[in-house]
């Protein structure tokens, strides 16, 4: 009789729980390219121990991970940074074999999607889950919005100062690609990777794990830690394909081509709350620019503008048509603006933040910029004398102190990211707030510069 048939469910059971540290030695040394399979499967059982209805719909069902396969382009040896010894540090992963099937992104939805995870421009919180130098999986916290470019990039600070353990990055042929331009909507520019990391990342509040191959490129060329780009969110890629540009030698690119298939009629978008409002991805051009157009005046209207400068739709849709080498000719009015009066607003909620053993309360105004609010801290933290290194600092924004800190709503208090962010927030405080003070709770988090 074979070891194999020794070995029933029952006893098995037994040695897990009698000796647990033996069981886990044994599994992550067995199994050292099914990390990422181990990491989903304790962040489930996690939590589904804080909240046992999360999988009551498929209770009984096996676990499993299903989905495309994200090209990734590797050269042959690359299972390493340069001027590493195999011996000294291992690839979590391996690129070229390891081919890890997960969902793409899913549909956003009011029950998956929260006010308090999800913002107007697409921006939301998502957690990675990726081990440690000890083996050890942790939760790292990362804003991410989708981004009309063909593969998914990550931001370099996200594996310095103690993050992400750069055990998970590997080096790769250098090769271009393309990344949004910051401040410039629209517009991207090539960028030169050199490394990449597979990693497996949540939603809060969502049972589905999703496993992606990310591209590092350096943070100044991205305005956010995570762009998720159309191969891994389901959305169509509309941007033209260039001519393959001049590249040094040893660059190993892979140039899509065009088929048949490409003429067929686009996939309905994974992520809805991107499309423009009252639009969709297979209406014409000139509609595409009338939404935008219109869309900005809306803005401005919001803010309490009372004129506006008047585009002629005739104008435009002569560029549109120079531009997209579409002839077609529309019928459309310039909209009438009418002003917006807005009443004096004072509105304030009273916060008390912690920050490790610390706490403190000040007013937070609803109606103030994010500035006026980031010099409020800044005072506290003079008033008890501590250093206020303000790039590295963020709130987790609660209304029940008792909250996990993944339900939390992250604000970075960073200069850009502040300005950036500040009208989300303003939203999510307005709707999360108490009845009764203290109107929000706040944790400081500093990150280690």
């Amino acid at each position: 009789m074979s070891a194999r048939n020794l070995v029933s469910y029952a006893s098995l059971l037994g040695f897990v729980q009698q000796h647990p540290a033996e069981a886990a030695e044994f599994l992550l040394g067995c199994l050292p390219e099914k990390r990422d399979d181990l990491a989903s499967v304790i962040f489930h059982a996690n939590q589904q121990a804080k909240n046992p209805a999360i999988d009551a719909t498929v209770e009984g069902a096996p676990y499993y991970n299903n989905s495309r396969d994200v090209p990734v382009r590797s050269g042959p040896g690359d299972s390493h940074r340069p001027g590493s010894s195999s011996g000294a540090r291992k690839s979590v992963h391996d690129f070229q074999t390891s081919r890890t099937r997960l969902p793409p992104s899913p549909t956003r939805t009011t029950s998956s999607h929260s006010r308090s995870t999800t913002s107007k421009e697409g921006r939301e919180n998502i957690v990675i889950l990726a081990t440690d130098e000890q083996g050890d999986v942790q939760e790292y916290a990362a804003r991410m919005r989708t981004a009309q470019i063909e593969y998914s990039v990550i931001g370099e600070h996200m594996f310095q100062d103690g993050r992400i353990c750069e055990d998970h990055v590997i080096a790769i042929t250098e090769q271009r690609l393309a990344v949004p331009i910051r401040n410039s909507p629209g517009a991207s520019k090539d960028v030169v990777v050199s490394s990449a990391a597979k990693l497996t990342w949540v939603r809060p509040r969502s049972s589905a794990s999703h496993s992606t191959t990310f591209y590092l490129v350096p943070s100044e060329n991205v305005d956010i830690d995570v762009l998720l780009g159309c191969h891994d969110s389901g959305e169509e890629f509309l941007g033209s394909i260039p001519s393959p540009p001049q590249r040094p030698r040893g660059f190993s690119f892979i140039e899509p081509t065009m088929n048949a298939s490409a003429k067929q009629a686009p996939q309905p978008s994974f992520h809805r709350s991107s499309q423009l409002p009252g639009s969709s991805l297979d209406e014409k051009p000139d509609a595409i620019i009338q939404a935008m157009l219109n869309l900005q005046r809306e803005r401005v209207l919001d803010e309490g503008e009372t004129t506006l400068p008047q585009h002629s739709p005739a104008s435009t849709r002569h560029k549109s048509a120079q531009c997209l080498s579409h002839n077609e000719q529309t019928n459309s009015r310039t909209p009438t603006v009418v002003p917006k009066t807005h009443e004096p607003r004072t509105d304030k909620i009273r916060l008390t933040c912690k920050l490790g053993s610390l706490s403190f309360q000040c007013w937070l105004y609803l109606d103030a910029p994010g500035e006026a609010f980031c010099e409020n801290v800044q005072n506290e933290f003079k008033k008890r004398k501590l250093q206020f290194d303000r790039p590295n600092s963020t709130i987790l924004f609660k209304n029940n102190k008792e909250a996990p800190d993944i339900d939390a709503y992250y604000l970075s208090l960073d200069e850009d990211a502040l300005e950036a962010d500040w009208g989300e927030t303003i939203d999510w405080l307005r709707t999360n707030k108490r009845n009764v003070s203290p109107h929000i709770y706040g944790t400081i988090q500093i990150d280690d510069g």
